[in-house]
């Protein structure tokens, strides 16, 4: 959100490119009829054709590791929750901002008043599928959409997300992560942690309500974070760490620019608070990794590395973009915003498709055309050969949009916009 998180609406941005497209996105997918998010056809994210190809708050995808493009991890996304993000991100930019409360009724139906949390699909007795990442993906969206409406029900329902599940699963596992699911406190993840801590730090300095223990928990987790999942030997945050029954570990080193991104985010609302200058210096150290071309957050496949493009999908990339975005107000400016506008540029030239005026989830044109990856090599010198990806098709192969895709790629073209 930048310096201030008591950010108000800009009615000079409602022409924006990026806010037409989140309009846009929004006509597309939402049902009135069926007070749901959902796709024309079956694909990543959604259910069946029973609940008319309906989203999950957080669809079960395959993703593919930014070290090996034969290595496929299962995490749910925050499909419904981002779009609220990005809904509320428009609105501080001057679009309509009608558009969240019914956003956010949807989210609603998800709601599990028992467990303080968003289940993965519509409440129902009996249902825990919850997780903790994903829910402090939905505060941090709820706190900016009362930053763009004032509605302080949504500043209340974040901060229950928060006291009411999150520090409590922390708590749980005496203060050494936030797990990834509320069924297994075994593994300790850096997107739960990380965007947890962001959530409580924005809150704290909102709220006068649990000021004190959201700040302490958001600068213990950013520590836990640094101190468990940062790997010395490239300053990146790594994935996870898996605790077994008779006490040993195992950290998984893939690399994702989110988890990174929630670490720049949260250090530097620290120092925003504390004015300690070792958490601006952290921050930057974690920038410094996250912008370096030979590195494992980019796509290798362009040659020279100052003209490379990181590896992860829009549903990934804002959240680092995020970090770069508050962070580019205390150091490394040119730095962050050049790479806030080339990661925008890219999304605008490869990934936005101009016959229906939306975005492609990822940010790999080879793994959608031949039209495209002819584009590319075209582009960056490159021989790539076209790599269908299944998570760009709906279930009968034909390519599509998705929510989440597009709702990443609405964040990071507001955020290019905003320094412009």
């Amino acid at each position: 959100m930048g310096t201030n998180e008591k950010s108000t609406r800009c009615s000079s941005r409602s022409s924006s490119p990026s806010v037409n497209v989140a309009n846009h996105a929004f006509v597309h997918f939402y049902s009135a009829k069926n007070s749901q998010f959902q796709a024309p056809t079956k694909s990543d994210g959604t259910l069946g054709r029973e609940e008319q190809f309906g989203y999950f708050v957080w669809p079960q995808v395959p993703l593919i590791s930014c070290k090996s493009k034969h290595s496929y991890s299962s995490s749910p996304l925050s499909s419904v929750a981002i779009e609220v993000h990005s809904l509320a991100d428009a609105a501080l930019a001057g679009s309509d901002p009608n558009k969240i409360p019914l956003a956010i009724s949807v989210l609603q139906r998800h709601w599990n008043p028992g467990k303080h949390g968003f289940c993965a699909w519509h409440m129902y007795e009996g249902n825990n599928d919850i997780y903790y990442d994903d829910n402090a993906h939905a505060a941090n969206a709820l706190i900016t959409a009362y930053q763009a409406t004032q509605n302080p029900v949504y500043l209340a329902q974040a901060n229950e997300i928060l006291t009411g599940l999150i520090l409590p699963g922390w708590n749980k596992v005496d203060q050494n992560g936030v797990p990834w699911h509320t069924s297994d406190p075994s593994s300790r993840n850096a997107c739960s942690t990380g965007s947890a801590a962001v959530a409580a730090l924005r809150l704290s300095s909102l709220s006068n309500i649990n000021t004190t223990e959201l700040a302490q928990f958001g600068e213990k987790a950013l520590n836990w974070l640094t101190i468990t999942l940062q790997d010395p030997s490239d300053d990146l945050i790594s994935d996870n760490i898996k605790y077994q029954p008779d006490g040993s570990s195992k950290v998984e080193s893939t690399k994702w620019t989110y988890n990174t991104g929630f670490a720049i985010h949260g250090f530097t609302l620290l120092h925003q608070t504390t004015r300690n200058e070792y958490y601006l210096n952290k921050a930057i150290q974690l920038a410094k990794a996250a912008t370096k071309k030979s590195g494992a957050l980019y796509d290798h496949s362009i040659l020279e590395p100052e003209k490379r493009m990181y590896a992860d999908g829009s549903f990934f990339l804002h959240h680092l973009l995020d970090g770069f975005s508050i962070l580019s107000n205390h150091a490394l400016q040119s730095t962050l915003r050049s790479e806030i506008a080339c990661v925008a540029a890219f999304g605008k030239k490869f990934m936005y498709d101009p016959t229906d005026g939306l975005y492609f989830r990822g940010s790999e044109p080879y793994s959608i055309s031949q039209e495209l990856t002819d584009k590319y090599n075209l582009e960056y010198g490159t021989n790539k050969s076209f790599e269908p990806n299944a998570s760009e098709r709906d279930d009968e192969g034909h390519l599509c949009k998705t929510l989440i895709g597009c709702a990443g790629w609405v964040r990071i073209g507001l955020m290019a916009e905003k320094i412009e």
